[in-house]
């Protein structure tokens, strides 16, 4: 009756206990492991050590893009057969509409659209 209880309550609390000691004992040897780092390091960069370029890279102030989306402000662009995320700088920019590039940072584009 009661004892069976009492053994079974105890034998469920000591295996909880031993499940959280092991758990906490694991925590704290896994992220040190030489598997764990790899595995972390691997997923932060892709799985690649050389940075990637940022897609604005390299496209100077003055160049000359068309509008692929309508720019309210932001939508894409071709710009040196590359297609681009830019905002519109001065109003919207309709699709097809020829654009110029008057901002560029790493990270951003701002243009403009040309006018005849």
């Amino acid at each position: 009756g009661r004892s069976d209880l009492a053994a079974a309550i105890g034998t469920v609390a000591g295996g909880g206990i031993l499940a959280a000691c092991g758990a906490w004992l694991v925590s704290r040897a896994l992220p040190r492991s030489r598997a764990a780092q790899v595995a972390v390091l691997e997923a932060a960069v892709g799985g690649t050590s050389a940075p990637e370029r940022p897609p604005h890279a390299g496209v100077a102030v003055g160049t000359e893009g068309t509008a692929i989306t309508p720019l309210r402000p932001v939508g894409k662009v071709s710009v040196g057969g590359t297609v681009l995320e830019a905002t519109a700088v001065g109003g919207m920019v309709e699709a097809g509409r020829p654009v110029t590039v008057v901002r560029s940072t790493p990270y951003a584009l701002e243009v403009e659209e040309r006018r005849p």
